[in-house]
């Protein structure tokens, strides 16, 4: 037996943890959208984003809800 669960299924891990079940996790999202999750984060404290024109308050809180 395991569980085979999306990333976003926060309750999984719990219950497999708990009942002691091998636990399967998979990304339903896009490559760009892992990419972007994935190195966000490098790329502002870099300076390479925000990108000219865009406002820094919304990347803050779009790269402190991936952390």
């Amino acid at each position: 037996s395991c569980i085979i669960s999306d990333v976003f299924v926060v309750w999984a891990p719990r219950i497999a943890f708990k009942f002691g079940i091998p636990l399967f996790s998979f990304f339903t999202s896009n490559a760009t959208a892992g990419c972007v999750m994935t190195y966000a984060p490098q790329l502002v404290s870099q300076g390479i984003m925000p990108f000219q024109g865009t406002e820094i308050s919304n990347i803050d809180l779009e790269i402190n809800a991936l952390n």
